[in-house]
């Protein structure tokens, strides 16, 4: 389980996004869990590379889960259990104003 501090920019309204991007080589396997300021995030698209026994995954909280005001905020990632040590690594991105129109057909 690793863990870091995320700095929130902005508040509620602004249709933000958080994104957290996991990558780990071998021993770890798809299966990582990830909690911004305790709440799980949604699993987006993964990969798993064989040749080099590595997989990265995109996790996301849109705006309606996020904490309602900007601020310090502790971000969570549990990786795969392995009975091996080894490396993993995460970033965390924050947007806003992405989804403020629906499309229509």
């Amino acid at each position: 389980m690793v863990t870091k501090s995320h700095t929130l920019s902005n508040g509620s309204g602004n249709n933000r996004i958080v994104l957290v991007g996991v990558a780990a080589p071998e021993p770890y396997t798809p299966g990582a869990s990830v909690k911004y300021n305790g709440t799980t995030m949604i699993a987006g698209p993964s990969a798993t590379q064989s040749e080099n026994n590595s997989y990265a995954q995109i996790f996301y909280l849109l705006d309606a889960a996020l904490p309602a005001a900007g601020g310090s905020y502790s971000v969570t990632v549990t990786f795969s259990s392995s009975s091996f040590a080894g490396d993993g690594a995460f970033d965390v991105a924050e947007f806003q104003r992405t989804c403020s129109k629906s499309a229509r057909s």
